[in-house]
């Protein structure tokens, strides 16, 4: 698993900081964007349901703030 530039306990300052204060939900891009993951990993994750979605459409993808913080303390490790 990458190591994410992100914790989670700092998700909501995280966001703030990308500008995305008030979003509910976040593009793949804005996910790769705010953890420093590649695109590529992003996609993997989705497309293991590692990370939930929301689709709109055969194309359109949206994560729920709410999961990826969820998915972020997931993947913290135990010294974490």
């Amino acid at each position: 698993m990458p190591h994410l530039s992100t914790s989670p306990p700092h998700f909501q300052s995280l966001l703030d900081a990308g500008g995305l204060k008030d979003k509910a939900r976040l593009t793949p891009k804005e996910v790769s964007d705010l953890t420093g993951t590649p695109m590529s990993t992003v996609r993997r994750w989705l497309r293991e349901k590692k990370l939930r979605a929301l689709r709109t459409g055969a194309r359109y993808r949206w994560i729920l703030a709410e999961d990826l913080c969820e998915f972020l303390r997931s993947q913290e490790g135990p010294d974490a």
